[in-house]
């Protein structure tokens, strides 16, 4: 009896397409060869990596009604960023700009995702660990938490009517699906380390969610959950997921509430 042809499929594993696989790798290697053309250059040449990566990659993936900009983040207790390299936007949410082309000021419920873009990982990790931390302490508070903080105001009542009030609340709000508070924090690297193990240690405790690195084609999450490597520009295919997962998360409606008041003085001033 003669084999049946092997699929795609076979034993339970799927292997990638060739075509998109393809693409993929002409892709990075466009990338890399981008990136390796400059390194040689004056500094204000060498330092394009962040528009590198949008202009050739990010905005021309992505449908054009998705936007990747740079920045500063704030958040409604007035907390800032600092600059960052890539900030993707929700495309129903609003930000800042001081004119074309400039450098946004975001509110924290606008952001979908940040990404910081390196030349070497290895070399500048603690520039981006630390900005990694300033991202991390911002909160989004979307109407989800809106309507947790009006339910703890109605449990401070102590009555059974304020009670219900506060219950029902709480479970409208559950049932909102909200986005983390934490912006999430990928990393991309053009070249780096040579171990995907390394990179894992790094981000043991660390507050990056995820990183790429284009030279070697690591895909890390912390916790080893997801190592991609030695799987060729798959790695580029799984970073895409990660961003599309944190694009498509749909915020509930935020408001404008905890920007546009001030807390009542304890006292009144003459």
């Amino acid at each position: 009896m003669k084999e049946p042809t092997p699929t795609r499929f076979s034993d339970g594993f799927v292997q990638p397409n060739r075509h998109i696989m393809s693409r993929l790798e002409a892709i990075r290697m466009g990338l890399l060869n981008a990136y390796y053309g400059g390194c040689t250059m004056s500094a204000a040449t060498k330092g394009t990596e962040r528009e590198l990566f949008v202009d050739s990659f990010l905005s021309e993936v992505f449908p054009p009604h998705f936007r990747f900009g740079s920045g500063d983040i704030t958040d409604s207790e007035e907390n800032k960023s600092g600059q960052l390299d890539i900030v993707m936007e929700y495309p129903n949410l609003y930000s800042f700009p001081m004119g074309q082309a400039s450098p946004r000021l975001y509110l924290a419920e606008s952001v979908a995702a940040v990404i910081e873009v390196k030349s070497n990982l290895s070399a500048q990790w603690s520039e981006v660990e630390d900005t990694a931390k300033k991202t991390k302490l911002l909160k989004r508070r979307f109407e989800d938490y809106r309507m947790r903080e009006l339910a703890d105001r109605y449990d401070a009542l102590d009555t059974d009517e304020a009670k219900l009030s506060a219950y029902k609340l709480r479970e409208t709000a559950s049932c909102l699906n909200a986005p983390p508070e934490k912006i999430p924090m990928f990393v991309v690297g053009y070249t780096g380390w040579a171990r995907s193990k390394t990179i894992s240690k790094r981000l043991c405790n660390s507050p990056i969610d995820a990183v790429l690195q284009l030279d070697n084609q690591f895909f890390v999450v912390p916790g080893m959950s997801t190592v991609v490597e030695k799987k060729g520009p798959i790695c580029l295919m799984v970073f895409l997921e990660f961003i599309t997962g944190c694009l498509h998360d749909s915020p509930p409606q935020t408001s404008i509430f905890h920007y546009a008041t001030q807390a009542e003085p304890d006292v009144d001033v003459e």
